[in-house]
């Protein structure tokens, strides 16, 4: 590849997938098994820190939340027999920003090791612990940087309000305009994690600044993979809302809500090495370490076109 060019994608997401199928045969149990060590350490902690030493809120004293319930035909019985009341905590918010990236970079960097022939096993999901320092700034500037994305034409819309008060109409076009920057955002620091495991001496802000450059042209493609798998998803979250709905009938206890809770993270968890598989494709495709359909593309001010390249 020639200095100013950058690898563009266009690999079916079904071949992506196929390769992860590949690469996972005889070791999907050890896959899932980490992504659901991950789960249960990223979700029991919380509920259990949110009912030890949460703060109880009422959905039902919020007058506009009962309103709505009225409006869509329900009762003040109706409403009584639902139960509206949960508890947060700060505590676990802080817990789940401190444990995320250490966690995805694990996790990635099993993915990238089992894509790339190296034997995987379920403690490799604390192997991002090792570095826990750089995945933690990698996570909290991608936060900052999405949560940016994602306010910027709210803020825009709000300011220019105030000195033309009918524009704040446009809230209903610049919240969903905010969404979608925020998941181009994302979309564009995603291979982030994986830069830091291919290259250990990258920071976390150089990593995202690359991330963000071999994403040009890459978005599409790795959307299209991401909804490629959401069949597989919505089926998991279907299984995992059964088994949680289950506990729920056998008891109110959160002890019994957490226990159904981390088994419903099961089918979860086996999906999400799947995923986690055809992502570990993607990166290899984009930075050159296995053959596939990619298209070398220079910069526009070389005046040069694309050229194919497999």
């Amino acid at each position: 590849m020639q200095p100013g060019q950058r690898r563009i994608i266009v690999e079916p997401s079904g071949n992506m997938r196929s390769m992860a199928r590949q690469v996972l045969q005889g070791k999907l149990l050890i896959a899932a098994g980490a992504m659901f060590i991950m789960f249960l350490l990223l979700r029991i902690p919380v509920t259990v820190i949110d009912n030890l030493f949460g703060i109880q809120m009422d959905m039902t004293q919020n007058p506009a939340f009962l309103q709505t319930l009225h409006d869509m035909g329900m009762s003040d019985s109706d409403i009584q027999a639902l139960d509206l009341t949960y508890k947060v905590s700060p505590i676990s918010a802080v817990y789940t920003f401190i444990m995320t990236g250490p966690f995805l970079l694990g996790l990635k960097e099993m993915s990238l090791k089992l894509f790339r022939g190296g034997q995987i096993e379920y403690g490799d999901a604390f192997n991002g612990f090792n570095r826990f320092t750089k995945a933690l700034g990698i996570f909290a500037w991608t936060s900052l940087l999405e949560l940016g994305w994602l306010l910027l034409p709210i803020v825009v819309n709000l300011l220019v309000a105030l000195f033309m008060p009918m524009l704040a109409l446009l809230m209903i076009f610049t919240v969903p305009a905010g969404i979608v920057m925020m998941i181009m955002a994302m979309i564009a620091y995603s291979q982030s994690y994986y830069l830091v495991v291919d290259d250990p001496s990258l920071g976390a802000v150089a990593a995202v600044k690359i991330s963000k450059t071999i994403m040009l042209g890459n978005k599409n493609k790795f959307l299209a993979l991401v909804c490629s798998y959401l069949g597989w998803l919505i089926l998991a979250g279907i299984a995992n809302g059964i088994i949680m709905s289950i506990g729920s009938m056998l008891g109110s206890s959160w002890i019994i809500a957490a226990v159904f809770q981390a088994i419903g993270l099961l089918p979860i968890a086996a999906v999400y090495a799947y995923l986690y598989g055809g992502m570990a494709a993607y990166h290899e495709l984009l930075v050159g370490n296995i053959q596939g359909q990619v298209v070398l593309e220079t910069s526009k001010r070389s005046g040069e076109r694309r050229q194919p390249f497999m």
